[in-house]
């Protein structure tokens, strides 16, 4: 991923590096604390799984956009 971010937004390997691992970091407390707050609330874990594709495939959509810049990358 840093190489292609590298090559489709023209910035170094150390930002984004650095710019993943930071967005990687703040998605997991953030998905662990959201996952936390689901379970204590006992939602179906059909609807659960819906939601996770959906933010899922947005959040390739934002990553892929072709006319996206390097931040709206970093929060898909």
């Amino acid at each position: 991923m840093p190489s292609y971010i590298n090559r489709v937004y023209g910035v170094g390997l150390g930002l984004s590096n650095s710019g993943i691992a930071s967005a990687k970091i703040f998605a997991m407390i953030l998905g662990g604390t959201l996952t936390g707050y689901v379970l204590t609330k006992k939602f179906h874990f059909r609807a659960m799984y819906r939601v996770l594709v959906c933010v899922g495939a947005v959040a390739l959509l934002i990553l892929f956009f072709p006319k996206g810049t390097f931040g709206l990358a970093l929060v898909g």
